[in-house]
C-alpha cells in the first residue's frame, strides 16, 4: 500500500496520473485529502509515504536545495 498525503485540492489533479500508473503496475496507491492542521501534524510525525509540497527555488539550482532535499534534512523534525 502507497499513501500519497495532500492537503491542497489542486495537487489531486497532478497526483491522479501517477496514481492510476501505479496501480497499472500492482501497486494499491491513493491520494488522502485530509486538513491543514493534520497534515502539519502528519509531516512533524513522518506519518507518510509520500506527500506533496510546493517549494520557492531561484531559476538555477543552489545551496538552498540542501535544506530541503539533503540526508540532514530528512532527519528533522516537520
Amino acid at each position: 500500500k502507497l499513501e500519497i498525503l495532500s492537503f491542497e485540492p489542486a495537487f489531486e489533479r497532478l497526483t491522479a496520473p501517477y496514481v492510476k500508473n501505479l496501480k497499472l503496475l500492482g501497486i494499491d496507491a491513493k491520494i488522502r485529502m485530509v486538513d491543514a492542521a493534520q497534515y502539519q501534524q502528519r509531516l512533524k510525525d513522518f506519518d507518510f509515504d509520500i506527500t506533496t509540497e510546493r517549494y520557492s527555488m531561484r531559476n538555477t539550482p543552489g545551496v538552498e536545495l540542501r535544506s530541503y532535499f539533503s540526508s540532514a534534512a530528512a532527519a528533522m523534525d516537520g
